[in-house]
């Protein structure tokens, strides 16, 4: 499986978006959460927590051979070194790295911004819907960004 996810930052709210999208071994939509997490954050560290909702997620659906895709390199360096980082960032890839030990089966690599279209328009319409948000049906806003993505996940 693949599970696909983006950030949005949203400074006047004060708030940072996730979008997630999880697709079966051929590209077929599964499931989709948005959510929306209140606070002022830089741009690498709301990319992080995206990844660490969604291994925490997917972890709590009990999936298994999950790829995780995300467009921030910043984010698949940072857990590819494992070097100590004493930052709000450094703190966010060190359980980020946690939870991917425990879970040998899940993988994290890096994504083009053009396949990751589907998680990255989810993640900027977060800040117009419920705090939580999970639908097992494309939502509308995607349908036709599900079918690009497919042919660009290269």
């Amino acid at each position: 499986m693949k599970c696909n996810v983006d950030a949005a930052l949203f400074k006047e709210q004060r708030a940072v978006g996730f979008g997630t999208v999880v697709r079966d071994s051929t590209g077929n939509f599964m499931v989709s959460k948005t959510c929306v997490t209140r606070g002022l954050f830089e741009v690498k560290e709301a990319e992080a927590l995206a990844l660490l909702d969604a291994i925490h997620w997917t972890s709590s659906l009990e999936l298994q051979d999950v790829i995780f895709e995300t467009d921030s390199e910043t984010v698949i360096k940072a857990i590819r070194t494992k070097n100590v980082d004493y930052t709000e960032f450094g703190s966010i890839i060190s359980v980020c790295y946690q939870i991917l030990e425990a879970h040998p089966s899940f993988k994290v690599q890096h994504a083009r911004r053009q396949a990751n279209m589907v998680t990255h328009t989810l993640a900027h319409t977060t800040i117009s819907f419920a705090n939580l948000f999970i639908t097992y049906h494309p939502p509308d806003i995607i349908c036709k960004s599900i079918n690009h993505d497919c042919g660009n996940n290269d």
